[in-house]
């Protein structure tokens, strides 16, 4: 009983912590300012200095 217990809570455990990591990194992708499409007002060469 107790194994099966264990063994279900390793996997609970684990499913956090690799969803925490995907999270991050998703997180992190999302800070590079390439990921996205430029906006209209960001392609005016105007508008960069």
């Amino acid at each position: 009983m107790t194994t099966i217990a264990l063994i279900l809570l390793a996997l609970l455990a684990a499913a956090g912590i690799g969803a925490t990591i995907i999270a991050i990194v998703r997180d992190g992708y999302r800070r590079v300012p390439y990921a996205r499409p430029l906006r209209e007002y960001e392609r005016d060469d105007h508008y960069r200095a």
